[in-house]
């Protein structure tokens, strides 16, 4: 599985993943201070550089406010207030999920204090009773127990709490994302929601604490799963091979990322903060070589330099295969149309698409970031099931447009 990201050592295990996905909303960071270690986790929402920027405003707030005053509820208070008003300034849609939890050392035992919106989740393994009043007993082994305790915010969660679906019929459940609270601009009062869901708790050494967002816990097809993977020898291992299955399988489609700590008083010596994926180096020269000239070739194809594609057939005779349901099939392939320096050129030129009756959309293929002044927009017609069924299409228009056309496919579903 590529783009991830291992961070920590442990106890502290962080693990942040882009998944399939081509940017990243998630963001987290973990601080130690006085014997006090701040977890924090936020899921951002809005696409590529709304939610990534919702989410590393949340986490950033929150650590900063942090290093000045440790109090759990001032530090909620003071510090969404804050990210609300740079969102607002930012003048962007975004919002993102979040879980805060602070852990801190007593006399005799270890003190956790929480709170969240959204539906991100932190969960606890340990001995004991009921751990405070929200607390959702997920499985128990012996003398453990793995409790959920954070609630969603979604619109399903009031089925499984009135025992409509079990816990884990919410996670198939089609509408399990859809959010009532979150910190968001417009959400009315959020710190005050985040204030009033403070719980503390007690916890012991070598107790497990296990936070995460929606892209971790959907993607295990039973959450007492959970307990059997923060529970083995070595977890990080457990839960990257698990990760790799269940991409394999799609059920890991979206951002993920877990923080887990044991309980103890070497917590209080980590700190953790998202570093950038570094670019792996290919090791082969002549790999190399063959990787820019076929990059060089695509970017001719691109511009219409050059085109490798067959000239156009006779497709009369060809029969369209039954196309595939997008949601169970594997690659989409599409075809794309030139490239253009302005937006202007390629919504005139798919507006003739448009009045063939194909579904055109016309995207930018660099980042927004991007530091390259020209940036290219590729129209797309059509998305198909199988090569086979876009083949067929592409000669269809070949004939009718007298030039060639590209066929691509996207590395995820749906793109």
């Amino acid at each position: 599985m590529s783009k991830s990201r291992y961070g920590c050592t442990y106890p502290l295990i962080v693990e942040w993943h882009q998944g399939p996905r081509d940017y990243q909303e998630d963001y987290f960071e973990v601080y130690s201070q006085n014997n006090k270690t701040l977890l924090v986790l936020a899921d951002g929402m809005g696409g590529h550089s709304s939610g990534d920027l919702a989410s590393r405003l949340t986490v950033e707030s929150l650590i900063d406010g942090f290093k000045q005053d440790q109090n759990f509820e001032n530090l909620i208070q003071h510090s969404i207030k804050n990210v609300l008003a740079k969102m607002r300034e930012s003048g962007k849609d975004m919002g993102c999920t979040l879980v805060v939890a602070l852990l801190e050392k007593q006399n005799d035992h270890y003190q956790l204090s929480y709170s969240w919106i959204g539906d991100s989740r932190l969960y606890v393994l340990c001995s004991g009773q009921k751990p405070t009043d929200n607390a959702k007993a997920i499985e128990q082994r012996d003398e453990n127990t793995l409790w959920l305790l954070s609630d969603d915010d979604s619109f399903v969660w009031g089925f499984f709490l009135n025992q409509e679906i079990t816990i884990d019929q919410l996670t198939q459940h089609p509408n399990k994302n859809q959010l009532e609270y979150s910190i968001h601009p417009r959400q009315e009062n959020v710190h005050d929601i985040v204030k009033k869901r403070i719980r503390t708790l007690r916890l012991k050494a070598n107790d497990k604490i296990f936070i995460c967002t929606d892209g971790i816990w959907e993607s295990f097809k039973t959450q007492s799963e959970i307990m059997n993977h923060i529970n083995e020898a070595d977890p990080k291992k457990t839960i990257k091979n698990h990760l790799k299955k269940s991409l394999r399988e799609e059920r890991f489609n979206d951002n993920g990322t877990y923080i887990l700590a044991e309980v103890g008083d070497k917590i209080f010596n980590q700190q953790c903060v998202p570093t950038p994926l570094k670019k792996k180096f290919w090791g082969s020269f002549i790999f190399a070589f063959l990787s820019l000239c076929l990059f060089v070739l695509i970017f001719l194809v691109l511009i219409g330099i050059f085109d490798p594609l067959p000239g156009p057939a006779n497709t009369e005779s060809v029969k369209q295969p039954e196309a595939l349901d997008l949601k169970t099939s594997g690659f989409v392939y599409v075809i794309q149309v030139g490239s253009f320096k302005e937006y202007k050129s390629a919504r005139s030129y798919s507006l003739k698409f448009s009045d063939w009756g194909y579904p055109v959309e016309i995207f930018k293929t660099l980042p927004p970031d991007s530091t390259k002044k020209n940036k290219i927009y590729l129209v797309r017609v059509g998305s198909f099931g199988t090569l086979e069924a876009a083949q067929v299409e592409k000669k269809k228009l070949e004939t009718k447009e007298k030039t060639h056309f590209l066929i691509t496919r996207s590395p995820r579903k749906g793109e």
